[in-house]
């Protein structure tokens, strides 16, 4: 067994690359604005929009943290 650390960045202190599949943390309100529920997903970011990589729709909700893909157990992403 291999482990591995990721790190969560904050988008306001560094965003990654355009087109490299990254974790992203949404977080989603109620209609009232209070806070619901948040998940993560793999996503890209083009431009200055987040899409998760199994949809050509943007992420709805707010990106509050994104961290690099894992390279995995051989060492290649």
């Amino acid at each position: 067994m291999s482990t591995e650390s990721i790190t969560w960045h904050k988008p306001a202190d560094r965003l990654p690359d355009d087109d490299y599949t990254v974790f992203i943390e949404v977080a989603h309100h109620d209609t009232d604005g209070s806070f619901d529920h948040s998940e993560v997903l793999a996503a890209t970011k083009d431009g200055d929009l987040w899409r998760p990589i199994d949809s050509c729709s943007p992420t709805t909700g707010t990106v509050i943290a994104w961290a690099d893909w894992p390279v995995g157990p051989r060492g290649v992403a």
